[in-house]
């Protein structure tokens, strides 16, 4: 690229990176206060998670419609629009009184959000040239880390000192909307963008007509599925069961998102240096299903902690490796299309896994059961890796 076309590549750059930051407030704020939240209305587990699923439902199902228009319409707008509802919808959230209310709201976040994480890698790519594009996938993850570590110390100090969980809420969302509006008039689009093909009804046909993607696809329930229930529930777990104060599981889960980041960069930088993505999958599956397995059984708070950071360090180490191996068979034409299915995949994942850790909470009384299956998620997730690294040097036959 030259210095024309990155013309306006750092501030757009840097406001879609912040908008995305936004989204810890449903990723991390939300499950950080939901024992508060829980008790102020008292709520079951299984309602806490079926919370978390309304909005994966919703989140999901949106993902197709957000990859396509992210091909043909300007992925900026979308993520700033994105941001606005997501924001608007947070602030709303402190004047719910009813579990039907909060449900409501989680819906909403779903929808908004969809036009967030989708649109928001597509403008990373369109900025980056072809030798950088696993780099650049990996940046939808450092975004939210920033609000997550940001939430995370934030959130407990104004809940504490306000004595209401409704407070940040409302703080957040108002400076969420502030850089959503910033992106929608300060961004820029990519003065080179590939052209989209042409749609046609049988293009989602296409997206699966190739062993590797399905398996991606898979692997992507089972990305998610692990992010989202160990992300939702955690703080629960550290409360309920390893004795936690708020302020301190707040501070953990903020540091555990300092660590993510720069393992998620060095993740991708493998996979594009090394040319070894099934690789960084392989031994990403092994090292959470090993520290979750650990994270129930031990009781010493130094050791929790230790296990938490080492889990850190790979729950979303493999996600750029992940999304190119699909994005490699189908073309780069057809990046924003791929990526919205793999997420919908992912986010059904999430879905599953949260409602369904809700429901084992409330029959076993314990969350070490939940953390279980997230252990036999990762083991299947290794098992697969193996297979689509065989198909994928085979050529990837097609189904």
């Amino acid at each position: 690229m030259t210095a024309a076309t990155l013309k306006g590549r750092p501030q757009t750059l840097a406001l879609t990176f912040l908008c995305q930051s936004a989204q810890a407030i449903s990723l991390a704020g939300f499950p950080l206060l939901l024992p508060l939240i829980r008790d102020d209305l008292g709520l079951t587990f299984s309602q806490a998670g079926g919370l978390a699923s309304a909005n994966l439902l919703m989140y999901a199902l949106m993902q197709i419609p957000a990859g396509y228009l992210s091909d043909r319409r300007s992925p900026r707008k979308l993520v700033a629009i994105g941001t606005l509802g997501m924001m608007g919808t947070s602030a709303l959230l402190a004047f719910t009184r009813q579990y039907w209310h909060l449900l409501g709201i989680q819906v909403l976040w779903g929808f908004f959000g969809s036009f967030v994480f989708t649109p928001a890698m597509s403008v990373y790519i369109s900025w980056f040239s072809s030798r950088r594009r696993t780099t650049a996938t990996s940046l939808p993850i450092v975004g939210p880390s920033l609000g997550i570590v940001a939430v995370n110390l934030l959130f407990p100090v104004i809940a504490g000192r306000y004595d209401t969980w409704r407070l940040p809420f409302i703080a957040s969302g108002l400076v969420g909307i502030i850089l959503a509006l910033g992106l929608l008039l300060f961004g820029r689009e990519a003065s080179y963008r590939r052209t989209p093909e042409k749609f046609r009804l049988d293009i989602i046909h296409e997206l699966f007509r190739y062993k590797q993607v399905w398996i991606c696809y898979i692997l992507q329930f089972i990305r998610f599925g692990i992010v989202q229930g160990i992300g939702f529930w955690l703080p629960s777990l550290l409360l309920y069961e390893k004795g936690f104060q708020l302020q301190l599981a707040g501070t953990v889960i903020a540091l555990q998102a300092i660590v993510l980041a720069p393992f998620n960069i060095f993740g991708a930088y493998f996979s594009d240096r090394f040319e070894k993505p099934t690789l960084v999958i392989g031994v990403s599956m092994l090292m959470l299903a090993i520290t979750t397995a650990l994270l129930v059984n031990l009781n010493s708070v130094a050791l929790i902690i230790a296990v938490l950071f080492v889990n850190a360090m790979f729950i979303q180490m493999y996600f750029g490796p992940l999304f190119i191996l699909a994005v490699e068979k189908l073309g780069p034409e057809k990046t924003g299309i791929s990526n919205g299915i793999s997420n919908m995949f992912a986010i059904f994942g999430g879905l599953v896994s949260a409602y369904f850790m809700g429901v084992l909470r409330d029959t076993t009384a314990s969350f070490t059961w939940g953390f279980y299956f997230i252990c036999i998620l990762s083991i299947i997730g290794l098992i697969l890796t193996f297979v689509v690294h065989k198909v994928r040097n085979a050529g990837s036959p097609r189904v």
